[in-house]
């Protein structure tokens, strides 16, 4: 359902979120281009080596400026003109970054400053675009370029789409920017001009409205998202802070409506976390042509980008989507667990994507904003994915390696969430009812604050130890750990609830796939006799030219092009069977009141 999303603490929510006061007077997309082309540079043959302003260079500001000025163009061929003015340190403007320069084009690079036309150095390195000073320049330094997109990436969330009458793009691929500011607090003015495609109205990250002025770090900038067209929007003004809200195109519900929720949902996961900050917030809605079920939600600073189809309802699987990308505020951005680095951060996913929603689920049901129903399939749902993705039994380091294959960030999320609503209830039938996982993670939240964010695994153990005893230690291995699958106490949804057998669909080829793709003559290999692929045809020594199979969809068609004996036949079965594990049956007579005790 959704891309693997990039951690909060990499997003700098929380620099966003704590420096965000105005600063103001008044399905599956195509690949990247695997090679991009270079991007043409202003000619630097006759530039100067020194600086031309003889020495009166206008001194750095206190505190750096960035002007960002973004004006879509869709003629002559559909492009974005940008403009960044920055006053700095002259030696915190010597590097600057594309951040995702593989779906765009750069082209016409310009760059002065007092002296005049500044010679630079441009190339394309692991799919980023760098760019380098030349020598050191003097007082504000402007940089002037375009920027299209390279290939068909609409379907993508974070690409860059330039039309007739819209723009959606991302900082990533729309802003060159200067390393040294990622973590400096800059004044920043930002403005979106439309005019050129007739847009009713913009905005970005940082709110409804062509011109925005923000103290930001310029990661903030990088990981923002901006629409322009004609666009919905809504704003929302209280104590609570600021909540925007801006959608393009159709969509079967409200987003009024939606927005609204969205704000007061907001609201009582602050109350909750303890978050007294009036910090803004937007969401960004797009409606694309997606098949009714495919959401995506993809945290953005101090935003979420949902991405719905034209028939998708607010349902309640949306609404966790959106509520979960709200909880890593504080779970996975004020609060992690596990380690943080690029290499080993999925390790971390139980509780930075799992955990996370399980307090969105949580608090959503005690807002009323989802119904026992609804939690009650979360739980169903996340069961399903623990029983039936096909990889179930991998370890969570093996898993965290494998985080960007499809449906493993599920498996793993799944597992967190599980395991969150079971040491929950365990705490709460241990006290009788009064206490929860709430308390220790609140606890755990404002020791990270004082200490910087990032504790360690033996933290959360230590702390489980303490509220359910050293079996817990045990148990959080073997559940996390070494993946085992989980079973719920009996009064974990609750009065209204209890647990039945079940039955999950689960991905099953027929054979060993990954195996036969992987071997140079791809003959089948282990092919099970009682199995589907089996039933649909195929046979030993048969050579799989193509296989079509997704694994998170085991209800879907398969199929396969195979070589047998010299001839060429293609097989088309359903590549799934089913699993018993732990369901939930709610009690008749009681009512959602009841059921919310």
């Amino acid at each position: 359902m959704e891309q693997r999303p990039p951690t909060w603490r990499a997003l700098g929510w929380l620099a966003g979120a704590a420096l965000s006061t105005s600063a103001c007077a008044g399905a599956t997309a195509p690949g990247p281009a695997p090679n991009p082309p270079h991007p043409r540079v202003a000619s630097a043959s006759a530039l100067p080596k020194t600086n031309a302003a003889g020495g009166r260079c206008k001194p750095a500001p206190d505190r750096p400026k960035l002007v960002i000025a973004v004006a879509p163009r869709p003629t002559p061929q559909p492009h974005v003109h940008v403009r960044i003015d920055v006053e700095a340190a002259p030696t915190a403007l010597t590097h600057w970054v594309l951040a995702d320069a593989a779906t765009v084009r750069t082209d016409g690079i310009k760059v002065s400053d007092a002296g005049g036309a500044l010679p630079v150095d441009v190339s394309p390195v692991g799919g980023e675009l760098r760019m380098r000073l030349t020598r050191s320049p003097c007082g504000p330094v402007r940089v002037e370029y375009d920027v299209a997109t390279v290939g068909d990436l609409s379907m993508k969330p974070l690409a860059l789409v330039v039309g007739a009458d819209h723009l959606r793009a991302t900082g990533e691929s729309l802003l060159l920017l200067p390393t040294a500011l990622d973590e400096t607090v800059t004044s920043v003015s930002l403005s979106i001009d439309g005019e050129s495609i007739y847009a009713s109205a913009t905005a970005s990250s940082f709110g409804v409205g062509a011109v925005k002025d923000r103290l930001l770090r310029g990661r903030a900038l990088r990981h923002a998202s901006f629409l322009a067209g004609q666009l919905g929007t809504a704003v929302f003004r209280g104590l609570e802070g600021d909540d925007d809200a801006a959608w393009i195109g159709y969509t079967a519900f409200d987003p009024r409506s939606a927005a609204a929720e969205v704000a007061m949902l907001r609201s009582a996961f602050k109350a909750f976390f303890g978050d007294r900050q009036p910090s803004p917030f937007a969401l960004l809605i797009v409606s694309d042509p997606r098949a009714k079920g495919a959401v995506s939600s993809t945290p953005r600073s101090q935003s979420v980008l949902l991405h719905a189809g034209v028939e998708q309802t607010w349902n309640a699987r949306v609404r966790l989507a959106v509520a979960q990308r709200l909880v890593q505020q504080w779970i996975g951005g004020q609060l992690w667990i596990g380690p943080v680095d690029a290499a080993h951060e999925g390790e971390s996913y139980w509780f930075t994507q799992g955990v996370a929603r399980h307090f969105a689920a949580v608090l959503a049901l005690r807002t009323q904003v989802l119904d026992p129903d609804d939690y009650r399939d979360e739980i169903v749902g996340q069961l399903s994915t623990a029983y039936g993705s096909p990889y179930r039994g991998s370890s969570n380091v093996e898993l965290a390696r494998q985080a960007k294959r499809p449906g493993a960030v599920a498996l793993l999320t799944a597992r967190g969430a599980l395991y969150a609503a079971r040491v929950s209830e365990l705490m709460r039938g241990l006290s009788r009812g009064k206490r929860t996982l709430d308390p220790v993670v609140l606890e755990l939240l404002e020791r990270a604050r004082r200490e910087g964010g990032v504790l360690p695994t033996t933290v959360w153990v230590e702390a489980m130890r303490r509220e359910l005893g050293s079996a817990e230690a045990a148990a959080f291995e073997r559940l996390i750990g070494a993946g085992a699958e989980p079973t719920l106490p009996k009064a974990a949804l609750g009065p209204c609830y209890v647990p039945v057998p079940a039955r999950y669909p689960v991905f099953d080829p027929g054979f060993d796939l990954e195996r036969t793709l992987a071997s140079e003559s791809r003959r089948v290999v282990g092919l099970r006799r009682d199995g589907p692929a089996h039933r649909a045809g195929l046979r030993e020594g048969d050579v799989v030219r193509d296989a079509r199979l997704d694994p998170d969809r085991p209800e879907a068609s398969a199929e396969l092009s195979v070589e047998r004996a010299g001839s060429s036949l293609t097989l088309r079965y359903l590549p799934s069977g089913t699993r018993t594990g732990q369901g939930w049956k709610r009690k008749p007579g009681m009512d959602d009141a009841q059921c919310r005790d």
